[in-house]
């Protein structure tokens, strides 16, 4: 197994694990939303269960508990953390307004979500020889996604084109799949990645 995420196919499969996962797992959660009031619990959910079905499709059996279970609390302390860094922010007004209405700080807050999961999830799989790096790659990937949730808060076609999409899983909030999603690709990628050059050992 450790053979195959050696190789390039590796790594893009285990992005592309992440991002299905994730996606499903914020869809399925979408369906059963509305008896779920708390938004740090449907983070927690979805990112349990895409954790349960990442450890399934990159062949981590063994590591079927742990990887859920860092999913699950990650993803919503990640959005805790974003939240915290946001607040320091706002209290020192200190970047120019145009700054603030540009998306930015939304593209760089779900960036700090993938960076706090990525670098928990790496931290726990690989040790801490791994965090920095599984930190950096999730945020930069989980990027992109902060700035769709931008253009989704600023009313932009592709919102109604992403709502035509999770529509049918009764999902109302695409900002919340969005991120869902960014944190998957960014989770997903930083452990293919890191998993190329250091292999999982067989014993765990």
């Amino acid at each position: 197994m450790e053979r195959f995420y050696s190789n390039p196919i590796g790594v893009i499969w285990s992005g592309v694990a992440g991002i299905v996962t994730f996606t499903f797992g914020a869809l399925v959660v979408s369906l059963f939303g509305n008896t779920i009031e708390d938004g740090f619990l449907l983070f927690a959910v979805s990112g349990g269960i895409g954790g349960l079905l990442l450890s399934i499709m990159t062949g981590l059996w063994k590591k079927i508990p742990v990887v859920t279970l860092v999913c699950f609390i990650g993803l919503p302390l990640g959005v805790l953390v974003s939240f915290g860094i946001a607040g320091l922010f706002d209290l020192v007004p200190v970047l120019p307004e145009s700054f603030s209405s540009s998306g930015m700080p939304d593209a760089f807050a779900i960036a700090i979500v993938g960076a706090v999961c990525g670098a928990i999830l790496g931290g726990v799989l690989f040790g801490r020889h791994a965090v920095v790096f599984s930190a950096l790659i999730s945020g930069l990937a989980a990027f992109p996604f902060g700035l769709l949730v931008s253009a989704f808060n600023k009313d932009y076609p592709i919102r109604s084109l992403f709502m035509e999409l999770i529509s049918p899983f009764h999902a109302q909030d695409p900002n919340y799949v969005a991120i869902v999603m960014g944190v998957g690709i960014g989770m997903s990628l930083s452990l293919g990645l890191y998993r190329r050059n250091h292999p999982i050992p067989s014993k765990q």
